[in-house]
C-alpha cells in the first residue's frame, strides 16, 4: 500500500510539473546567469544580515522561486558572491515548488554542458547527496545542483564571477 501511496504522490507531481509553465524559471535562472557576471547586481536586493562571525553578507534575492531559502551571499574578504535557492522537499510547498525549477535548472545545465564553453561532472559526495557542478572553461564555478533523498533537500547555487576556481 505505501508503494502504490508513493506511485500516485509521484504521477500527481508529474501531472503539476507538465502542467505548469516552466517559462518564468528559465526567464530567471538566465536573468541569474548573466547577472553573476555582473556580481548579481540587478538581483540583489536589500540587504538581511551580516555574519562577522563567518565574514559574510547575507542578502535578498529579487527573484522568488518559492523556495525555503534564497539569498545571495557575499564573502567579506573578496567579494565574491553566491546565489543559493534550497527547497526543502519535506514541506510540501516546497516539494511542487521544486518540481518544475529543477527540471528547467537541469535542462539548462546540460544545454550549456553541450555547447562546449562549459564543463559539467556529476558526482556523489560524503552525505549521500549528489551534485551536478557546472564550470566554465577555464575552471571557474558557473553553478551546482545538488540533491539529498537522505535530507530531502534541492539547492541550486550560482557562483559570481569573483568566485573563481576555488
Amino acid at each position: 500500500m505505501k508503494h502504490l501511496f508513493f506511485a500516485l504522490l509521484f504521477l500527481m507531481c508529474f501531472s503539476v510539473v507538465k502542467a505548469q509553465d516552466t517559462t518564468f524559471y528559465r526567464k530567471n535562472i538566465e536573468m541569474l546567469l548573466k547577472d553573476a557576471q555582473n556580481e548579481f547586481v540587478a538581483s540583489q536586493g536589500a540587504l538581511d544580515h551580516i555574519d562577522t562571525a563567518k565574514q559574510r553578507k547575507y542578502y535578498v534575492v529579487n527573484v522568488d522561486f518559492k523556495c525555503g531559502l534564497s539569498a545571495i551571499l557575499q564573502n567579506l574578504d573578496d567579494n565574491s558572491k553566491v546565489a543559493i535557492f534550497y527547497f526543502d522537499l519535506s514541506n510540501n510547498d516546497d516539494l511542487l515548488n521544486s518540481l518544475p525549477f529543477t527540471k528547467v535548472a537541469v535542462d539548462i545545465i546540460n544545454e550549456m554542458n553541450q555547447s562546449g564553453k562549459y564543463f559539467g561532472k556529476d558526482f556523489n559526495n560524503d552525505d549521500e547527496s549528489s551534485t551536478t557542478e557546472l564550470k566554465d572553461a577555464d575552471g571557474n564555478y558557473i553553478m551546482e545542483l545538488t540533491s539529498s533523498s537522505k535530507d530531502k533537500y534541492i539547492k541550486l547555487m550560482m557562483y559570481s564571477k569573483k568566485w573563481g576556481k576555488r
